[in-house]
């Protein structure tokens, strides 16, 4: 079995039809964002994540799912006591309050009780896949930029994580280089089809 089947990218199930997102806002205490020393980008070295006010957007929304994807990613009670009972890693749920919800429909429906995900569980990223090694990537705070007259841009890259640097956690992000994409293991896919969480869905790393 190829080794990079046993992780995948955390995504919306694309058959739900139920567009849904989410707008979410750090009440951040003074001096938690600042300029990084290095390469001068505004990095949020603090986030409070136990003051943390949640948006729902989408008018067209009809019901609220167990897990909105998004930066961060935002699950129900529901779905937090099945990570809790099977013993996933490498997260840390945070309660939200909600502040404001668009749809209509969604507005007449008791909301449930949203946390959002600190991951903390880490895997670095493979960057003679991503970029060669030809961008400039800050030692301090990781933020990654195309390097002046380089071989890569800002545009799409392969994003193909590095195996043999998984810490093992079932929740993780990547620690070598800031971007986006949270990822989970083959045990967090199994638990979400047999609990059938609304609203959650996985991307294969590999594609097939």
């Amino acid at each position: 079995m190829n080794p990079l089947t046993e992780i995948f990218y955390l995504d919306t199930d694309s058959k739900a039809h139920n567009p849904i997102g989410s707008n979410i806002f750090f009440n951040l205490p003074k001096g938690a964002r600042s300029l990084c020393q290095e390469c001068r980008t505004p990095i949020t070295w603090n986030a409070n994540w136990d003051n943390v006010e949640l948006e729902i957007i989408g008018d067209t929304t009809h019901y609220y799912p167990d897990y909105i994807s998004g930066n961060y990613s935002i699950i129900s009670q529901r779905l937090l006591d099945d990570l809790v009972n099977a013993e996933a890693s490498g997260f840390k749920a945070h309660a939200v309050g909600i502040i404001g919800v668009e749809s209509k429909k969604l507005r007449s429906q008791q909301a449930p009780k949203y946390f959002i995900m600190e991951i903390f569980g880490g895997i670095d990223l493979d960057r003679e896949k991503w970029d060669k090694f030809d961008g400039n990537l800050c030692s301090i705070c990781k933020t990654w930029r195309p390097r002046k007259g380089g071989t890569v841009s800002w545009g799409d890259k392969q994003k193909v994580p590095l195996m043999n640097s998984w810490d093992g956690s079932d929740f993780m992000k990547f620690k070598n280089v800031k971007i986006g994409g949270d990822l989970c293991s083959r045990k967090i896919l199994k638990l979400a089809q047999v609990k059938k969480w609304s609203g959650f869905g996985v991307r294969a790393i590999l594609p097939g």
